[in-house]
């Protein structure tokens, strides 16, 4: 276990200082955690996301871009009182 979260932190910590900041003006509707049907994503200002492992987000207006480390990215929209991302590939809500 402490191997699994030793690998983890380097993995985040990597991803950190390759990904570039999102915009201030919609990174921080987004900074804290999310919860959805796959558990719970940390999102941080830096453009990173951390779920199962990191995935960059970049955002404009309210709607926010993730992509996965394969390259997958899809686009979910911030809901009008910022407790809410709603889009595929599923809706998620904010924890704190």
């Amino acid at each position: 276990m402490k191997k699994i979260a030793i690998a983890l932190l380097m993995t985040v910590s990597f991803a950190a200082s390759a990904y570039a900041a999102a915009p201030a003006s919609c990174a921080s509707k987004l900074v804290g955690v999310w919860s959805h049907q796959n558990g719970f994503t940390t999102v941080y200002p830096n453009g990173v996301a951390v779920a199962v492992w990191p995935y960059r987000w970049t955002c404009k207006g309210n709607h926010y871009t993730f992509t996965s480390p394969s390259g997958m990215s899809w686009t979910q929209r911030l809901s009008r009182n910022g407790k809410y991302l709603i889009g595929p590939p599923f809706n998620s809500a904010r924890v704190r």
